[in-house]
């Protein structure tokens, strides 16, 4: 089932697992990336130019009047977020389309944003400011971080996320690194390793939070693949993907022997081969991003979401002092418990 995954899906673990300085300094290594050069979004010297028409849009555009307006001519401003308008990717994409794509994922991002908040509310170091988003379709921050196709990333340096190569493919990012900006930059919950950073914003954009971004768009999935998770029991009753399914699926995948040999992407942003290393004695730093997600619902449901997110620094030898087991004893059991909530739902790994 899960060798057959589309272009889309592929995509979408690309742009979860390259974040760019998400988690600060790490004790698990992360690759060093340079950083976004400066000037692709501060234009110091530039001035807007003026007396141009706005946009032909429903949405609530305004003159951009800061340091980067060249760039960026035009702001949007919601409770949650405020937009920068990239004429670049205006004159990409026309401005038509692009204030189109815009239109259709605005409200719904408020909508996500508004969910997480609600999740970690108690967490929370008041108030929460919006967070500045820029599109860069042009790709032109991409290439100086890495050279990588990325979908989107939270740059912790400047609180900033940067939304790269489609609508499509910020629909599929979106609140995952608005996640991050919350669990990171707008409360003090101490995450220091991928395993917690990458797992947080996984489990509450698949698992707590409707995320009515990927679902507007249904994952990217054709008829025929629809069709195929279908036949897996990866789909609702409607026909729609559901991604919480899939990601039980996936976890479960990882611990089955057969598929020793794979490759998969870990939440310290390496790709991995899974090795039976791993199955029999598994590290917080070789975890992929499902099996992440999917743990850390095992251990809310268990444990409390207070016990949980109090002690989202946690290294691997503090589980024991947390939680009464040890990392690898309770994460077996999770493993065990997923294979067979698979087989309770009816999810085929074949």
């Amino acid at each position: 089932m899960f060798r057959k995954v589309t272009a889309s899906l592929l995509i979408i673990v690309l742009c979860l697992a390259l974040i760019s300085g998400c988690a600060g300094e790490s004790a698990e290594a992360k690759p060093k990336e340079k950083a976004p050069a400066e000037s692709n979004t501060q234009e110091t010297d530039e001035i807007a130019a003026e007396d141009e028409p706005l946009p032909d849009t429903s949405l609530p555009v305004e003159i951009n009047e800061g340091t980067n307006s060249v760039s960026y001519p035009y702001i949007i401003r919601t409770d949650f977020a405020t937009w920068y308008i990239s004429k670049a990717d205006m004159e990409l994409m026309g401005e038509k389309e692009y204030f189109s794509g815009l239109e259709g994922i605005i409200g719904l991002a408020d909508e996500d944003f508004a969910e997480a908040q609600e999740v970690f509310e108690g967490y929370l170091n008041e108030p929460v400011q919006p967070v500045d988003i820029y599109t860069d379709f042009s790709a032109k921050t991409e290439v100086a971080h890495s050279g990588r196709p990325l979908g989107a990333i939270y740059r912790m340096s400047d609180r900033r996320i940067f939304l790269y190569r489609s609508w499509m493919q910020a629909s599929f990012s979106l609140l995952h690194e608005y996640i991050h900006y919350l669990s990171i930059t707008c409360a003090d919950l101490g995450l220091e390793s991928g395993f917690w950073a990458e797992g947080i914003a996984e489990y509450v954009s698949i698992f707590v939070c409707k995320n009515r971004l990927i679902r507007s768009i249904n994952f990217s999935l054709g008829e025929e693949d629809v069709a195929f998770y279908a036949t897996k029991g990866v789909c609702n009753e409607d026909g729609s993907f559901e991604p919480k399914k899939y990601y039980y699926g996936y976890s479960a995948r990882m611990h089955i022997e057969e598929n020793i040999g794979e490759e998969y992407f870990s939440v310290t942003g390496y790709t991995m081969t899974l090795r039976d290393s791993q199955q029999q004695h598994p590290l917080m730093s070789s975890v992929s991003y499902f099996e992440a997600a999917s743990f850390l619902e095992y251990l809310v449901e268990n444990y409390g979401k207070d016990t949980v997110f109090s002690h989202l620094d946690a290294k691997q030898g503090d589980f024991e002092s947390v939680y009464g087991k040890d990392f690898g004893t309770l994460f077996l059991e999770w493993a065990q418990y997923d294979l067979e909530l698979c087989e309770t739902l009816g999810i085929k790994l074949d």
